[in-house]
């Protein structure tokens, strides 16, 4: 989450309605900031913080004014208790979310694989579209690290289908060539100073001399000869 924060931005997104106020209920105060903070954080991202100390300050101070508490008091506010672990299920329970089950996990993997990864591959955004799905569909998120996982496994399957989708578009010959790049063996690749076909390839056009251009348009007439 975001560190700084304008007043417009903090009346928008962590201003306490009516009804938040009566959902909360009474608690000491540590624990009716922490609820309450919890509840705003969790409508604005679509998950619950992992730490405590990721909050900005003044979303902290900013809650507490309106239940006229010391901003302080979330010092006291014990994370990873049975307290706030009863406050997560709660606020899930009065928004109308869930756990996402393996099987839910299961359909955003096919989801990002099918309609997601053929036009976006960056991973702070495959986050963010992940998280927003899953608020969507009011789908309470994993751990980041199983999130993590999902993306992983989601990337590697779609690049595992790709390649193999690929694959199946070439020719015997094209198959045979593109083998050939990948071994030592071809009296080509001998005569490259014993390099491997495909690092031959990766290597740089060296300088401006005959013997360096000849090399460099061998690596071209035979990649031109792949396809």
């Amino acid at each position: 989450m975001k560190l700084s924060w304008t007043v417009e931005e903090l009346v928008e997104h962590f201003t306490l309605q009516a009804d938040e106020r009566e959902f909360l209920g009474l608690n000491n105060p540590h624990n009716h900031l922490g609820k309450a903070i919890l509840l705003k954080v969790f409508q604005y991202e679509g998950r619950f913080p992992q730490e405590k100390d990721e909050l900005s300050e003044v979303i902290i101070e900013f809650v507490a004014q309106q239940l006229y508490l010391l901003p302080e008091v979330w010092s006291d506010y014990q994370w990873d208790e049975s307290r706030m672990r009863e406050h997560r299920q709660q606020i899930r329970k009065w928004l109308g979310f869930r756990r996402a089950s393996v099987e839910d996990q299961k359909e955003v993997s096919e989801w990002v694989v099918n309609d997601v990864l053929p036009d976006e591959f960056r991973m702070p955004h495959l986050r963010e579209i992940v998280y927003q799905y899953l608020h969507l569909h009011q789908l309470a998120p994993p751990s980041e690290e199983q999130v993590e996982r999902l993306i992983n496994s989601a990337l590697h399957q779609y690049q595992s289908n790709f390649f193999q989708q690929t694959y199946e578009k070439l020719s015997q010959v094209s198959r045979m060539r593109l083998r050939n790049l990948l071994s030592e063996a071809s009296s080509w690749t001998e005569q490259m100073s014993g390099y491997p076909l495909l690092h031959e390839m990766k290597l740089g056009p060296g300088s401006a001399d005959v013997k360096h251009i000849h090399r460099v348009c061998e690596r071209l007439i035979y990649l031109q000869a792949v396809d």
